[in-house]
């Protein structure tokens, strides 16, 4: 038992030391400045294609949040219109119990309709920082680590930032570009 016990270590043990310089060696592999250069042009072809979705999405939160925008807006106005005419039926009216309980409701109506308007431009914020954030934070992960790879291989990469708009907010983001060797 003792001798099938040792030589299950002994496999072991030469297994897991004979990978592990093969994984490293692999890792260390040194890039050509061809390949850095690729590397570079694709870390920069996946910043572009999460800027564009990133804008696509942006157009999509404002368009959604004008529209709701615009609709609370129409029952707002509808509703001051209402209150207006409300106001002047009630100098006349007989019944002003009656007619100031309209008005009252009509009142709570529009302060509804007005904290509606406000909690869909909070919520536009909220949805449109999220996906700045996300933006920024992948970018910026994806240009750190091809900066480092390109750093480990002796070529100096940098990020080139460029001005994009989002949602009407305008966001820094670094696309790269090799600077030297």
């Amino acid at each position: 038992m003792r001798k099938i016990v040792s030589l299950v270590l002994a496999i072991l043990f030469i297994t897991i030391y004979s990978a592990v310089p093969a994984a490293f060696a692999e890792s260390n592999k040194r890039l050509s400045e061809d390949e850095v250069h690729l590397l570079v042009a694709e870390a920069n072809e996946k910043i572009d294609l999460l800027i564009e979705k990133a804008v696509e999405e942006s157009e999509k939160l404002e368009s959604r949040y004008l529209k709701d925008k615009q609709e609370t807006q129409e029952r707002i106005v509808q509703v001051q219109s209402e209150i207006t005419n409300l106001a002047i039926e009630l100098q006349d009216a007989k019944d002003d119990k009656k007619m100031m309980k309209k008005l009252e409701n009509a009142e709570e109506k529009l302060l509804k309709e007005n904290e509606k308007l406000e909690e869909l431009q909070k919520k536009f914020d909220r949805e449109l920082d999220q996906l700045i954030q996300n933006l920024l934070e992948v970018t910026n992960e994806l240009s750190a680590e091809t900066i480092s790879k390109a750093a480990e291989n002796g070529i100096t990469v940098e990020c080139t930032w460029i001005l994009v708009e989002l949602g009407g907010k305008k966001v820094w983001v670094d696309p790269l570009k090799v600077v030297g060797p």
